[in-house]
């Protein structure tokens, strides 16, 4: 039975494993996935802080592996948790805040071989960067991207 690694299964996986390791963060942080509900007419983020929201970005092949039907490939799939905080005292108070969000999530994350249903385990969880996402009254927001690699199979034409 082929294994495609579906984008939506292991966006599930993600959430999941956050859902999880979040849980005994030291604040309740909401862990979802993000929809264009979370979004404002200008394309600001409007979420409610402390969050670690899912993002899923892109998926690309690596490598067409020597398969003459051109069935399998190795693929990564990309996604962004965008982390939030807030913090009245102060705006290097809110910053410290949003980086040990960031810092958690990472620990989660990084090296992760997420379960993925009906296609067994993905490859560890590789970080691909952190970036600011955005800035504003309500909160401070990062973007901490992964890729997610695994080797897919595909039926092809019958």
């Amino acid at each position: 039975m082929p294994t495609q690694f579906k984008i939506d299964d292991t966006q599930a996986a993600l959430l999941a494993l956050l859902q999880a390791g979040l849980a005994t963060y030291g604040e309740k942080v909401d862990v979802a996935e993000i929809s264009q509900r979370d979004f404002d007419a200008d394309g600001n983020l409007v979420a409610a802080p402390p969050a670690a929201l899912l993002l899923f970005e892109m998926e690309s092949p690596q490598t067409l592996m020597q398969d003459t039907t051109r069935t399998t490939y190795q693929l990564t799939q990309q996604f962004a948790v965008i982390c939030g905080d807030t913090d009245l005292r102060s705006t290097a108070a809110e910053v410290r805040s949003v980086l040990e969000l960031v810092s958690a999530v990472k620990n989660i994350v990084i090296g992760a071989r997420l379960v993925i249903t009906g296609a067994g385990h993905s490859e560890p969880a590789e970080l691909l960067g952190v970036e600011l996402f955005q800035v504003d009254r309500r909160a401070t927001w990062y973007g901490v991207r992964f890729s997610i690699p695994c080797t897919a199979q595909f039926p092809g034409p019958s």
